[in-house]
């Protein structure tokens, strides 16, 4: 029963990562390293990735839609949940709130003043562990600092950059060249074409 929802928010997850340059690692380093603002990023692609996320729950529907049942008690148990109780720490809450709005502006406005999206990154994650640590013990402090460096996916991030350690290498010793020449000839040299046939 619960293949169809954790299916849709995997693709979900994947698909509505690709709409902002801070969505997803691979798009700060590919935004980086074309030189792409956060707003060109999403005037790109944030209206595909709306009509992907639209399809995905067309297809999702038809799929499983229909079969898709909860136990009245169940409905009764999620409705009678007060979200307002879920919250353990508001002041923290608050304050991260005002972060994430305070990157988002900092990611608009970072192109005008020269600074990269890592940096505006960092320093929200820095503001963050510094509202969190706020005013603890350093003892309390330092195992707050640990824990949230232990949440980091390293495994991830360090797959991504033996990715692009392995695409450079791959690009320098020119089979990209050789490749995308073979793609255009396949589809006489029309560049869509080839986009779609690579992907």
């Amino acid at each position: 029963m619960w293949t169809p929802i954790l299916f849709a928010e995997v693709i979900a997850s994947n698909v509505g990562g690709t709409a902002t340059l801070v969505g997803d690692p691979p798009n700060i380093i590919i935004g980086s390293a074309a030189g792409l603002s956060y707003g060109d990023f999403v005037a790109a692609m944030a209206p595909l990735v709306v009509l992907l996320l639209m399809e995905q729950g067309i297809v999702i529907h038809f799929i499983w839609g229909r079969r898709l049942t909860a136990a009245r008690e169940d409905r009764e148990r999620v409705l009678a949940m007060d979200a307002r109780r879920e919250i353990r720490d508001v002041w923290l809450l608050r304050r991260s709130l005002g972060v994430i709005v305070g990157v988002t502006v900092a990611f608009v406005v970072a192109p005008a003043v020269h600074v990269e999206p890592g940096t505006v990154a960092m320093m929200g994650v820095a503001a963050l562990l510094l509202l969190e640590t706020w005013g603890l013990p350093p003892e309390q402090q330092s195992r707050r600092v640990q824990a949230g460096f232990a949440d980091v996916q390293w495994v991830t991030l360090f797959f991504f950059v033996g990715l692009f350690i392995v695409v450079a290498g791959v690009k320098r010793a020119g089979l990209l060249d050789i490749v995308g020449a073979r793609f255009l000839a396949l589809t006489g040299g029309n560049v869509a074409g080839t986009a779609i046939t690579v992907l």
